[in-house]
This record gives C-alpha cells, structure tokens and sequence, in this order.
C-alpha cells in the first residue's frame, strides 16, 4: 500500500525534456512511480489518494544563491525603498524617498536605527544615493542606513557614520567599492544591537513561510562575515539549520578555509564562499564591477578588483586542497577572469591525473558580463557551474535600464550567455540572490525565458531545470533529488496554472498552491526559540 496517491494531474518530473505523467505514488517519502496514463488500475490503494482535478506538478525549487540571514533581519527591522507601482518604480526621487523614510520612522522608537534596501539608484531622478546632509534633514540625530538594491553600495546619516567609526568630517556619507564591501562587519554589528533573538527568531519564520509560499524546498545559503572572527551568522545557521523543514545548505563566506573546518561536521559536504571574502568585484548600479575597459560615459572608470591575482589563487589553491567546493562573486569581465585564471591553475595541473573535470564542482557566482573565450574556457574546459539570476537583468530593462546607461553596447551584450552555456553542456543554477530580489523563482525563470538578449534565451524546461536538477546537482544530491524519478525524495510543488502551456509573458504570475517535502505537505512554519533550544538537544539534526 502507498502512503499517498496522486491522482488526475499534470505532472512534469523534468527528468527529461516532454515526459509528462498523470499520477504519482509515494511511499516513505520517495516517488516509488509516475504513472504515465492515468491509472485504471482499481486495486492500486493508498492511505490518502489526492485526485488534484488537472492541476500542474513539478519538483520543488532550490534557491542556490540566497543571503539567508540577511533576509531574515531585513523581514524585521528593513524599510523597503523601491517599489513596482503601475508599471514604474516608485519614489522616483530624492524628495520621495525623504518622505518614505520619515513616514516609516514616525512608528519607531528613536533609538532604533533605519535600515533601508532595496533602493534602486537608476529609477532616481538624482541617479544617486543621498548625502548624510540630506538624509539629517530627514530625519535629524537618527542612525539611518540606505544600502542600493545590489548591496555593493550604501549611504549614511551623520550619527550612521560615527556610529561606523567612521569621521564625517568632509564626508558626503555615501560608501561604495572597497570602503563599502570592507565597512560590512561594522554595519553588522549595529543591525546586532538592535534586533533581538526573538526578532531574528520571528524573521526566519517569516522566511521560510515565504520560501515555502513559493514552492522553494531548499537554499544555499551563502552567509557569513569574513572580517568577523567569530560569527554568530554562521554558528546559528550550522546549529539550527538541520532543524528546519526545509533543505538547508551552507556556504561560508570565509576567505580562510582553515576557519571554516570546525563547522564543516554540522555539513553534508565542504563548501565555502559567495561574496564578502569572495567577492571580486562589485555590481554595476553602483559601476563597480570590474570590466578591462571604462564604463560608458566615463573615461577612466573600469571597476576595481577588490584581490590580487596573488590573494585568490593562494586562497583558491588552499580550499580546494582542502576539499571544499568554492562559489566566488564575479560580474564584470575582468572579475571574471580573476577567479577563472585561478580555477585554471588549480584544476589543469590535475587534469591528466584524473578523468573527472572539476571533482568538486567549483562554482562562479553572477558570471555576468563574460568574453566568449571566458564561457569556452569555463564551461567547455573546467565545467564550472554557473549561479546566475536572469531575472535581474529582465527587471532591469524592463524598470531601470541601468546597463543602457552605465555601460557600452559592447559591454550590454555580454549579459549572461544562458542559452550558449546550456548548448555547450553547462549547468546554470537558478538562484535570487536575496534580498537583491524577493526570492520568487518564477521572477528568475521568467527573466530565463524573456531575457533581453533574445538569442541567449532559455526555454521553460531549461529554465525549470536550473532551480530543480541542476541545483541538486551542485550540493552533489542529483541521485536523491531534484526531479521525480522513482527512487528519489518526493519533494514537489502544486501549481495554479501549467508553465508550458503559460505564454512566456505570464510566467511571472504563476502561484504555487500546495508545496510537498518527502510527500508530506508542508504547512505553515511556526518556530520557538525554546522549542528550538530543546529539540537541538534531543533531536538528532540533519546536516546542512
């Protein structure tokens, strides 16, 4: 007898390309059959048959580029600045956004500090981030802190400032480039004052509903401060993570692999970066990213590589000698090149002592703006995987048009070969990079499918494949999961309406219904710091 039978329904197990089933069993969690007619077979019983009257079923998704914690405080104490309102980005101004922040701070206690996000400096008519004069004038003796909607840029009150230990003698309050991404430890230590364990508690909750809300069953979740030497980020998430309901898998942002092994036994498996200490470059809305030759309408200005070629190979050789899968931060074109140099070095020197490419499945994150010669020698050469987020450069030409004016034609059409690298056998990795975007992949597999370079657009199997197969493929858990196959978790979502038959244009309306983890339905997320204490204790946690 099965546990549960899923009857009259369109189901997709994206195994591969046109299979398309009509039921389901499972039992123990696993898929034990799809069945490809429906079934007319009277005898087949269950403990619970689903009949779901034609409705859509496909894996569950896996967010591989996700700041956990990050979204979590924001969920609690963040003040969301740029929002989508008939069609345009709203405020549009300097005076708007003064007026947003003083509404927000009229309900908060004064000595609680402001932390706004997703502030997107294109869609201002200043085109800019606002001075500390300006934002005391808003809100005067208030710690206020405005980070862009890339987080590779921020912007800071007078009190903000010295509360950063930083003069603001002669100081517009405005940080980017190095002064910013360096600054990050002390920002984090403000945002730790002022929520409680309580809050932070509340805004994972809030999270994983979220998450579950949209049908994501797992995350990677690339956190963790590496100017910090003791990080409470990583601590809580490799002591908790297990507990959660949902798949939980760690990347430390750590440059050091050496500082990374203590909690590598709470892991299924070694893995280390994303951005902070692996970040190369920084993002383009704040002209960061690091690309060979200037931006548009600039002379000089070509980003800066925040390491030396030196630095990342030496910390690149040393993970990798260590076993650790590495994902490393790399948008503009000399980014790029950086931490594919360093690959180069460490996995040619191998390569005839060996019959599998990149063992370790060694990652770049963004991979945005690469040369031809890059995504050869990447993908063909090193089968490096790829974690990109499509669906911000669509929000971005749909809303912003930032890269039109930050960046050069040339430059503009390097934008994320996707359907090149697919045709050539690489794996890219669905992923939202939250909280630069709300964590809702049909935002990123919409922005597969309607990519504004039409020629390198994916279609919706190989888009659904990035956040199902390809990303369980990347934690080395494509024989457990990731599509539903017989043998494999039952991990799987219910929607409202059939991505294949969607025209491309609505993909992003898409709900998720019902959300399944090993064939139960997962319902609302309730968390209890106590109850977490306790069951830490007496339950034995999976590893993340």
């Amino acid at each position: 007898m099965f546990d549960l039978l899923i009857t009259n329904a369109i189901i997709y197990p994206l195994d591969r390309e046109n299979h398309i089933g009509q039921g389901m069993a499972i039992k123990g969690g696993k898929v034990v059959k799809i069945y490809e007619e429906e079934r007319a077979n009277s005898s087949i019983t269950a403990k619970k048959v689903v009949d779901l009257n034609g409705k859509t079923i496909i894996p569950g998704f896996n967010d591989c580029h996700f700041h956990f914690i990050e979204t979590a405080v924001l969920k609690k104490i963040g003040l969301y600045i740029s929002e989508v309102i008939d069609g345009k980005l709203y405020p549009n101004n300097l005076e708007g956004i003064g007026q947003k922040i003083k509404s927000f701070a009229e309900n908060l206690q004064k000595n609680k500090p402001i932390l706004c996000y997703n502030y997107i400096i294109p869609s201002i008519e200043e085109d800019r981030l606002p001075f500390r004069q300006e934002i005391d004038k808003w809100c005067p003796d208030r710690i206020i802190i405005i980070v862009s909607m890339d987080g590779h840029s921020s912007s800071y009150s007078t009190k903000a400032l010295k509360a950063m230990g930083i003069s603001p003698n002669g100081h517009n309050g405005i940080l980017k480039g190095e002064e910013h991404e360096f600054n990050m430890k002390r920002l984090k230590k403000i945002i730790e004052k002022s929520i409680s364990i309580s809050n932070l508690v509340n805004g994972i909750q809030d999270l994983l509903n979220d998450a579950i809300q949209h049908g994501i069953v797992g995350i990677h979740c690339l956190d963790g401060f590496d100017e910090l030497k003791r990080d409470l980020t990583l601590w809580f998430l490799s002591f908790f993570g297990g507990l959660f309901p949902l798949y939980i898998r760690l990347y430390p942002q750590i440059r050091d692999a050496n500082r990374v092994i203590p909690i590598t036994k709470r892991m299924s498996y070694k893995r280390i970066g994303g951005c902070g200490g692996w970040e190369m470059d920084g993002s383009v809305n704040s002209q960061t990213a690091a690309f060979f030759e200037p931006y548009k309408n600039s002379e000089d200005n070509k980003g800066k590589c925040y390491f030396t070629q030196e630095e990342v190979n030496y910390y690149v050789k040393l993970a990798n000698d260590l076993g650790f899968q590495i994902c490393s931060h790399a948008i503009g074109t000399r980014a790029i090149e950086r931490i594919l140099s360093s690959y180069e070095t460490i996995l040619k020197k191998k390569e005839e002592t060996r019959k599998k490419i990149n063992p370790l499945r060694h990652r770049i994150e963004h991979f945005e703006f690469p040369t031809n010669d890059q995504v050869e020698r990447a993908i063909d050469k090193l089968k490096i995987l790829i974690s990109a987020q499509p669906g911000y450069s669509w929000m971005d030409e749909t809303f912003q048009q930032a890269y039109h004016k930050y960046l050069t034609p040339e430059q503009y059409q390097r934008q994320i070969p996707l359907k090149s690298i697919v045709e050539r056998g690489g794996i890219i990795l669905g992923s939202s990079d939250s909280p630069v975007q709300h964590l809702n992949p049909f935002i990123q597999i919409h922005g597969m499918v309607n990519f504004p370079i039409k020629k390198e657009r994916l279609n919706i199997y190989q888009a659904l494949r990035t956040y199902t197969y390809n990303a369980t493929y990347s934690t080395f858990e494509e024989t457990d999961r990731g599509t539903l196959t017989p043998g494999k978790n039952a991990d799987f979502i219910i929607l409202d309406k059939d991505p294949f038959k969607t025209p491309s244009s609505g993909l992003i309306d898409i709900k998720v219904l019902n959300t399944y983890i090993k064939g139960h339905k997962v319902n609302k997320i309730r968390l209890n710091i106590l109850k977490l204490l306790l069951k830490s204790l007496f339950t034995k946690k999976k590893k993340i």
